[in-house]
């Protein structure tokens, strides 16, 4: 599993998550953001997304959130035909931009990148987070303009 230590988005895919997580609130609103994954020097990777998905939230609520799976399967399909793959996991939350313990569970199941936006907070609203080795980490988010 791939050790993350940045990801790189741009300007214009975060001002569409921050539009579907407005359209969505106060429900969670998740997308799925693809793209490639460079390993440096260091051996740590960088995930570099290419494509924003927004989902709708099957669930419908306030504290957690489904993606339909026939439509994250289609996805994952799709991006591998590109040579791209699921670099991260995006969603809102209407508190604070951390992992909850519903989110934790599901971390743990795969190494990818959770990027939480909160939608009622004015400072540190976007947080990138893996959870490695037992380990939650915080990923540093590079936007480019």
């Amino acid at each position: 599993m791939n050790k993350f230590s940045r990801i790189i988005i741009k300007r214009s895919q975060l001002n569409r998550l921050n539009e579907w997580a407005l359209e969505c609130a106060p429900m969670e609103a998740p997308a799925l953001l693809v793209g490639t994954v460079e390993i440096k020097k260091d051996e740590t990777s960088v995930a570099i997304v290419s494509n924003v998905y927004p989902m709708p939230n099957i669930e419908q609520s306030t504290v957690r959130f489904q993606v339909d799976p026939e439509e994250y399967y289609k996805i994952y399909l799709s991006a591998e035909k590109d040579g791209k793959q699921i670099v991260g996991i995006f969603h809102s939350h209407p508190m604070e931009p951390k992992p909850s313990d519903i989110d934790l569970t599901y971390m743990k199941l795969h190494g990818n990148i959770w990027v939480i936006l909160s939608t009622t907070q004015k400072n540190d609203t976007l947080k990138a987070y893996q959870y490695l080795n037992d380990q939650l980490n915080k990923i540093k988010i590079e936007i480019l303009e």
